[in-house]
């Protein structure tokens, strides 16, 4: 079983490729793999209350039901500390599962195992 870090950047500003990324991971996910996100840039939007529900690309599921059922699953979302900071969202804006995380909890991560994959 592999434990795979999809590393985001995007969310609204590139819907498709963020959409593309939930689907890819819980494939992998309900293929039997562990899946964690670390959300960067425009993707640390994702780490959001509300945020996913925003995205509607054309995929069998949406961005927000994909994401529910990632963390339902046992998936993580580290919302990368410096970009929820610039978008200046109140600590109470972050999505149950998520957590904003720093630079050495990536390299935790990365210790312990997890493939970082960029999507």
């Amino acid at each position: 079983m592999a434990r795979i870090l999809y590393v985001l950047a995007h969310s609204t500003e590139a819907p498709d490729r963020a959409t593309a990324a939930l689907a890819t991971a819980l494939a992998a996910q309900r293929a039997g793999h562990d899946a964690a996100f670390w959300l960067t840039g425009e993707g640390a939007r994702l780490g959001v209350k509300g945020v996913a529900e925003t995205l509607n690309e054309p995929y069998p599921e949406t961005a927000a039901t994909m994401r529910d059922a990632l963390l339902a699953g046992g998936a993580t979302f580290h919302i990368e500390a410096h970009a929820f900071a610039a978008r200046q969202y109140a600590p109470e804006a972050v999505l149950a599962g998520a957590v904003v995380a720093d630079g050495a909890q990536l390299a935790t991560l990365l210790d312990e195992g997890w493939q970082a994959v960029t999507l």
